[in-house]
């Protein structure tokens, strides 16, 4: 009997539980560690920062999916992996694996701008975006920066606040007394959309009257002002950004990580050092956006490889990524986006616009809050 850990309480480490528990059944052991309890859909945070969803709305009770799927569960924090003697540790324990699957998330760096923790706004955990909630329903006109920091790999949340802002102004009547601005340290926005994407997004972006600017790079966060290494500051009574992320503190010495403190794995999501060890999600090291899309499925094509191991010792599933997902714009405004131009495709496209796209949104949202994760279909 293989003891199977998946360390991580998000989209990749749920759907890796349980889907393994689906896949090997009862004959091995499945553990689930998170340093939580609840499971937040970070998805739908922007939708809550405008009030549109309630939080108790988008939340699962990891224990009890756990408890219902037959998979152990630990609330730990993983300060450190032991790949040699195959274990990992917290501060107070320490357990043994056969088999490591890593959903760890990463680690938002919010201190490499100064000002943000006092002035700025984000969407890490749900606290963060009833803190944004509060601050917008108590805005009255004035200057709105949204836009992603340098080095950030997520550029959706950042998009879906700004046109989601714009529609919630204009139902308050407070548009004309409001200005909204973009910010991207990226040439175009939305970068890794491709040509066809980052074309939809300009246009979309113009014709809301938002103003974009492109190759900033922010370095500062005021009550008043958003600044950067290069221009004029920017007038801000209410910034929101997505930061640079980082590789979480809990693979450092672990021989596992490379620059920015990444996973490094191969095709099929395993580390090349340590072939009993997976990752998947925002903590690997992968050109593209960071996204929920990549990390469930990432998830499955794991546990396909860690079946396929427990029986032969080896693996043959391989892990291609791609951009894919639905910006919803607000007012059930959306879009459905393809690309993987960032990963050497030519795909760049918006087949589905408008209130067919926002379905699409909510519908997995239900789907995957109902299913507590046991999905097939992803989206």
């Amino acid at each position: 009997m293989a003891q199977i850990i998946v360390v991580g309480g998000g989209f990749g480490g749920i759907v890796a539980a349980q889907s393994l528990r689906n896949v090997v059944g009862p004959a091995h052991d499945i553990t689930l560690m998170a340093p939580t309890e609840r499971f937040d859909l970070r998805a739908a945070f922007p939708a809550v920062a405008l009030g549109r969803l309630k939080p108790e709305s988008i939340g699962l009770s990891l224990p009890a999916l756990c408890q219902k799927a037959g998979i152990q569960f630990i609330p730990a924090q993983v300060e450190y992996i032991d790949p040699v003697e195959r274990t990992i540790r917290s501060s107070e324990t320490s357990w043994a694996y056969d088999y490591l699957v890593l959903a760890m998330g990463a680690h938002f760096a919010y201190e490499k701008i100064s000002g943000f923790g006092a002035h700025g706004y984000s969407l890490e955990t749900l606290d963060m975006a009833l803190h944004l909630r509060q601050a917008i329903e108590a805005f009255r006109g004035g200057a709105f920066v949204a836009g992603v920091a340098p080095e950030s790999p997520c550029e959706g949340p950042a998009l879906e606040m700004v046109f989601q802002f714009e529609r919630s102004l204009r139902r308050r009547g407070l548009r004309d007394q409001s200005t909204i601005h973009y910010v991207t340290a990226k040439s175009v926005p939305f970068l890794a959309g491709g040509p066809v994407v980052q074309t939809f997004v300009a246009d979309q972006l113009r014709d809301a009257g938002i103003h974009l600017h492109v190759n900033r790079h922010i370095t500062e966060v005021a009550a008043s002002h958003v600044g950067f290494a290069e221009g004029s500051p920017i007038p801000s009574q209410l910034t929101f950004l997505m930061p640079a992320y980082q590789g979480p503190s809990a693979l450092v010495g672990s021989g596992l990580s490379a620059d920015g403190g990444f996973m490094v794995v191969d095709d099929h999501l395993r580390s090349p050092k340590y072939p009993n060890i997976y990752a998947t999600g925002d903590m690997v090291q992968m050109a593209g956006p960071k996204m929920a899309h990549n990390a469930m499925r990432g998830a499955k094509i794991i546990v396909e490889n860690v079946a396929q191991a427990l029986r032969t010792e080896s693996v043959s599933h391989s892990f291609v990524p791609e951009v894919l997902c639905v910006m919803d714009m607000g007012d059930q405004e959306a879009a459905y986006i393809e690309a993987d131009t960032i990963f050497g495709g030519n795909r760049s496209q918006v087949p589905l616009q408008g209130p067919v796209a926002a379905f699409m949104k909510e519908a997995f949202r239900d789907y995957f809050l109902q299913r507590e994760g046991n999905i097939e279909y992803i989206l």
